[in-house]
């Protein structure tokens, strides 16, 4: 006969297990769903519809339904302006519009709790469009083309100077299109809203067969560069060579996020640069380059080997629209979110370098204790490497590149620690990147210089 004791060790052996499982998931869980689960979003097509549907709702609704609770913000018991005061701090989205025409006449108490309800929504509500328009984008959610459809001109006229909430917007609105919304995307892009008409045109190259790339043809000389750039891209990505003289023609585009796509998208078509810079002030100098764009159209251009399909733009980044920084003296690396939040922190000493891995761990240049670590999300060391460099980088067959600072090397390690290459610099060397060609770009102390394998 088993003992209490007996009895309640396998369950007591399953709970463990489960409380393990379940620390894993939340030590591994992306800052997009942290995020989401902070504000009590489920990451699905119901959870987020929900969520897209209170953003989108009309300013009539939003007035109606704060009304009682601003009210309740100037009542006599302090109480019921802390209740009020909760439920809407609580909200998945502030509605800001509203809050603030309701406190436009309102008296000091409910001026100061506005305020204060205001600079949340500030900071909150583009944080959480962003975690989860991400999160349709990277978990490929469908069921959501006609609200993201809103989300687009939501984020053109609210969140106008906010780009990286438009790119988050257009890729998810790229990620949950299916061949049924076909009639809908093709009647935005008839329509008059230049922002809808490009995402939209974004989202049919989406779904098109390869032998469908005449339908974005007539776009390819719209009148917004923006819905011929997306056109232009689309094309690219079914392999007609169409794309190429529109994508020269827009390096002249007077809008300049317009330019950097279009070089952009030529590099990465042709592996071609020819000195053009988006950014060059200098239009004779921008014009010149642009020149060489259009000799080599008409003449190597009609037969060169093109690279099919693109990448995304950020495709080769696993920040996923993060930043993370190495902050040297004062000892720690930290990923930031878009809303410039900290998400993940580990402290070391006097580390320079940081970069993400696929795997989601973090590879670390620590200068100051002699070693380069690679760190996991739950901050464990799960790899370790003795050389004093400045800065560590990640390669495409799993080697890691070394800039040794004080010994002017530059190293290439597997990751059995084996140094596979190494290349003695002339001075001090800061930095290392290993180009497409295999050649490798070092920044040393005193010269700039690219080396061959």
């Amino acid at each position: 006969m088993r003992t209490t004791s007996q009895r309640l060790k396998l369950p007591l052996q399953i709970l463990a297990l489960l409380i393990g499982s379940l620390s894993a998931i939340t030590a591994h869980a992306g800052p997009y769903d942290a995020v989401l689960q902070k504000y009590g979003i489920e990451p699905d097509t119901a959870g987020l519809h929900d969520y897209f549907a209170a953003l989108l709702e009309p300013l009539e609704k939003q007035r109606l339904r704060i009304a009682p609770w601003m009210k309740q913000l100037e009542s006599d018991e302090f109480a019921a302006r802390e209740e009020a005061m909760h439920w809407l701090l609580r909200q998945r989205m502030i509605p800001s519009r509203a809050i603030r025409e309701a406190a436009a006449d309102a008296g000091p108490e409910i001026k100061w709790r506005a305020e204060v309800l205001l600079k949340k929504a500030d900071r909150d509500n583009p944080l959480v469009l962003h975690a989860a328009l991400k999160t349709v984008g990277t978990a490929k959610i469908s069921g959501l083309t006609p609200q993201l459809m809103q989300v687009v001109t939501y984020c053109s006229s609210e969140h106008a100077d906010q780009r990286y909430l438009q790119v988050a917007v257009r890729q998810a609105l790229a990620a949950t299109v299916s061949v049924d919304d076909l009639d809908v995307l093709r009647k935005a892009i008839a329509g008059k809203d230049a922002a809808l008409r490009a995402a939209s045109t974004t989202a049919l190259t989406k779904i098109l067969k390869a032998d469908s790339a005449a339908t974005l043809h007539p776009l390819l000389d719209d009148k917004d560069d923006r819905v011929a750039m997306a056109a232009a891209r689309g094309i690219a990505n079914l392999g007609d060579r169409r794309c190429l003289a529109p994508l020269v023609r827009l390096l002249s585009s007077k809008q300049l996020l317009v330019r950097v796509d279009a070089s952009s998208t030529l590099r990465r078509l042709t592996k071609k640069q020819f000195s053009y810079a988006a950014y060059q002030k200098n239009i004779e100098k921008r014009t010149a380059a642009i020149k060489k764009w259009q000799d080599w159209l008409a003449a190597d251009g009609k037969t060169a080997a093109l690279t099919f399909p693109l990448k995304s733009h950020g495709e080769d980044s696993h920040l996923h629209g993060n930043m993370l920084v190495a902050c040297g003296s004062k000892n720690r690396v930290v990923e930031f979110n878009a809303a410039g939040e900290e998400v993940w922190t580990y402290p070391v000493n006097n580390v320079w370098s940081a970069e993400k891995l696929a795997n989601g761990n973090v590879l670390m240049a620590v200068y100051g204790q002699s070693k380069v670590i690679e760190v996991s999300p739950a901050k464990e060391i799960v790899w370790e490497h003795t050389a004093r460099c400045l800065n560590a980088k990640p390669l495409a067959n799993g080697n890691v590149l070394l800039a040794c600072y004080s010994t002017r090397k530059v190293q290439e390690v597997d990751r059995d620690k084996n140094v596979v290459w190494t290349y003695q610099a002339p001075s001090n060397c800061a930095d290392a990147q290993r180009l497409e060609n295999g050649n490798t770009l070092i920044a040393a102390q005193k010269q700039v210089i690219e080396v061959n394998p």
